[in-house]
This record gives structure tokens, sequence and C-alpha cells, in this order.
């Protein structure tokens, strides 16, 4: 008969989990509430075992979104106070995909060996960044596992929704530029030169516009599109990429999205370096955690220098003066936490401003995107249309 792991809820509302043999999940359910239990998840134990067997090698790096689906599940059972392992096996078996999954029946595996939480991210290895493994140890400490998480989470769907709301505002635009470009070329290849070739026959005289045109045609108008083609295709690369790396130096010369992302960095490393902070996490290890989870970028640079720093006795605002990839409005508020022991409120307040300045960032690029697109296309079609005409005007007044 196979066997199936459960976990439920007593008529206290206590958590109660174990394994149980039925024909089936709804027989295992029924069984459960003769008990006077309430069933929460059921799933076959040995199904679940073959799984984690054949997955548990999986050693590939989860995604943005599978990250936050394993620190979801954690947060949930934490939060809800039921038993992990249990919890997890469940949710692995719901979950689709095949690294969430994995992920999720390894951590049961090591937690029902007896391993602490942190310890068990850890033995995922480079599947799980270095900076969550560093706030779950710090949330084992304080047992605030699930609000450290709920930080964790916070932070990802604020980004994810930031970026978004980016990439919306540029796909509209970036559709109708590009559509001009074509509509243009078209012109410029089959129309504008015929009328070029007329107007050098009939020995017109051409007005400026249409001079302008005709060196637009030949001379700007490749480069222009070359280079708008470029700006489009790399700024909707960048916001599908992860903030670091060559992705991030992409976005940082890229006007109102360059500040947007220096924000979204710097919101990431005080929101860190709160909650690391509030979980009496020591200083220089709270910043190379956030250092990891900065991978890739000056920031991340800057905090490994600003530890070492602290280590050698200075304070952590004159090493964050000193070093050049600390904003300067930053320091003031980290030396007034200092100077009142409260740093973790120092750095949630910096937290707040960055991400209200991105915020802003971000409205203002979806106010200006449209109207300054449409001015573009108004523009390539009034340098068209009376480029073309105004010779036209003047070759018919010479023939009547």
């Amino acid at each position: 008969m196979p066997s199936y792991r459960y976990t439920a809820v007593d008529t206290q509302g206590h958590p109660v989990s174990g394994c149980l043999d039925a024909d089936s999940v709804e027989q295992a359910s029924e069984q459960l509430r003769d008990r006077g239990l309430e069933p929460l998840t059921v799933c076959p134990a040995v199904e679940e075992k073959a799984a984690s067997g054949s997955e548990k090698h999986t050693s590939a790096r989860l995604s943005g979104n599978e990250l936050a689906n394993v620190a979801a599940e954690i947060s949930d059972l934490t939060g809800a106070g039921l038993p992990l392992s249990d919890g997890l096996r469940a949710a692995a078996a719901e979950l689709g995909g095949t690294q969430t999954p994995a992920v999720l029946r390894t951590l049961a595996d090591e937690l029902d060996r007896g391993v602490p939480l942190p310890e068990a991210i850890d033995s995922l290895g480079s599947r799980v960044p270095s900076d969550l493994a560093g706030l779950l140890r710090a949330g084992a400490q304080s047992d605030r596992i699930g609000e450290v998480l709920e930080v964790f989470l916070d932070l990802r769907r604020q980004h994810a929704q930031l970026r978004r709301r980016v990439r919306i505002a540029l796909a509209y635009p970036a559709l109708l530029l590009t559509m001009l470009l074509g509509l243009f070329w078209f012109f410029s290849a089959f129309v504008v030169r015929e009328f070029e070739t007329i107007f050098t026959d009939f020995d017109a005289e051409l007005p400026n516009i249409t001079e302008m045109l005709f060196w637009w045609v030949h001379q700007g108008f490749p480069p222009f599109a070359g280079v708008l083609l470029l700006f489009l295709a790399t700024t909707a690369l960048a916001l599908t990429m992860p903030l670091k790396g060559w992705a991030g130096r992409l976005l940082t010369v890229i006007p109102v999205l360059g500040p947007m992302n220096d924000n979204v960095r710097l919101t990431v490393f005080a929101r860190l370096m709160s909650c690391l902070l509030e979980q009496s996490t020591h200083l220089p290890d709270a910043l190379r955690l956030a250092a990891d989870g900065l991978h890739g970028t000056p920031l991340a640079a800057g905090c490994q220098r600003a530890a070492a720093d602290v280590e050698r006795g200075r304070t952590l605002a004159h090493a964050m003066a000193a070093n050049r990839c600390f904003p300067r409005a930053l320091v003031p508020i980290v030396a007034w936490g200092e100077q009142i022991g409260a740093l973790p409120d120092a750095f949630r307040t910096a937290a707040e401003m960055y991400d209200g300045r991105a915020k802003i960032q971000a409205g203002l690029f979806e106010v200006i995107a449209p109207p300054l697109t449409f001015l573009i296309i108004l523009a390539g079609v009034f340098l068209l249309v009376m480029g073309l005409m105004a010779p036209l005007i003047s070759l018919i007044q010479k023939l009547t």
C-alpha cells in the first residue's frame, strides 16, 4: 500500500506531521479527518523520495523567480509554525519546474537529518546566493527567520515591479520608433531619391528644409537609426537581466534609467544592512553579506573596503566618506545612526529615501517617454512632407 506524508492541524490548532498508508490521497485525507485532524498537505512519500534522489545532484543556480519561490515557502511555513521538512516536501510536490522542487526536497532531507536551516541552506552551495544564506543565519540566531525572509521577498517584489513599470513604459514607444525607422527607410530608398532626381533634372531651387532632408537621407539617417536601435536593444536587454555586471553598467549610462538603477542598488544595500544589523550581525560581516547581495557592482567593492576599514577601527561613516562608491548623502545618515546607537534605523531611513527616488525616476520615465516619442515622430513626418512639398510648389509656380 502506498505511503503518504502529511501536514495537518489538530482541534487546538497545533501543527502535526507524519506518514500513513492509504490507497489514495483522498483516503489518506479521510483517515486524518477520522483522527480529528484537518489535513493541510498530503503527498506520496515514495514518489517524493524518488524525485528527491533523481534531482539531488541538480546544481544549476536558481533564477530570481525560483529563489523567490523557495524563500516564500520557507517564510510561509515558519510564519505558520508548521514543520518545515514536511511542508517543504508538500510544496515541492505542488510546484512546477525542476530547480525549485529539487532545492525544497534537498532542504527537507537536510532538516530531517537534524541539520539547522542555515546550514541546510549552506549545503546548497552556489545555487543560493550568500546574502540569502547570511540572512537566514542571522534570522536563525534571533529566531526571526520569517521576518528576515519577508524583507528579502519584499525587496524582490519591489524591484521586479519597478523594472516591469519601466519595461511597460518603454514597450510602446520602442514599437512606434522601430516602425518609424522602417517607414523612413522605405521612403528614403524608394521615394525621396526619386524626388531628388526629379528636382535635379528640373534644376529646381531647393529650400533649406529640402537640403536638410537630402542630407538626412544620405548622411544623417544611417547613424541615427543605428544609435537608436542600439539604445533600444541595450535598454531592453539590460532591463531583462539582473542589475549586476555588464547589465548594470549599461543602465548606468542611460539618462533617467541610470540614476534609477543606482538608487535601486542603494535601496538593496540599505535594506540588507538594516535587516542584518537588526539581527545583531557583526558590522563587518553585515557589510560583506551586503556585498554578496550586490555582487558584480562597484557598490559591492565599496562594501568590502568599508568592512576592512571598520575592522581596522574606523567608524562606518568615516569609511564611507573615504570611499567614492557611496553617495555623499548617505554618510550623514549613517553618522547620525552611529551617534545615537540606531544604525539599523538609519539604514532603514536611507532605504526609504532611495526607494522613493527610484520610484520617482521610474514615474518620470513613464511621463516623458510617450511625449518624447510623439515629438520625434512629428519631427520626422514634418521633415519628410515639407522637404518634398516645398520644391514641388516652386516647380508648379514656374510651370504656370
